[in-house]
């Protein structure tokens, strides 16, 4: 794969090239052992590093924002990539594709805050 760009889905683990273009995060929808193996594989072959978008953190910070009785205490637990692996982890809150399926309804800025 000549590129440092890569997008799976969850029902699809394999990494799948995208065009020419160079990129330094990825996208794998799914959990954060998928994400490190994908990260650990995609590393071995790329001349650039590359880092992944935090699903597992994202995930959480929904449930934080939007589900009664959340502990802040599960955000520092492990199993989302920015505890595990800070410097390839790409956070986030929002975006195009958990925007249509799984909203943050409750306290947005919250997670913002926290991401």
């Amino acid at each position: 794969m000549p590129c440092g760009c890569a997008r799976t889905q969850k029902s699809d683990r394999r990494p799948v090239a995208l065009d020419a273009v160079r990129a330094e995060e990825q996208q794998v929808w799914d959990s954060e052992r998928t994400i490190d193996d994908w990260l650990d594989e995609a590393n071995t072959w790329s001349d650039n590093p590359v880092g992944a978008f935090d699903f597992p953190l994202r995930w959480r910070l929904r449930d934080l924002c939007d589900s009664y009785g959340f502990r802040l205490r599960n955000l520092t637990e492990p199993g989302v990539l920015m505890w595990d692996r800070p410097a390839q982890a790409v956070t986030f809150v929002e975006n195009h594709d958990v925007v249509r399926d799984s909203p943050i309804i409750n306290d947005k800025l919250l997670a913002y805050a926290l991401s």
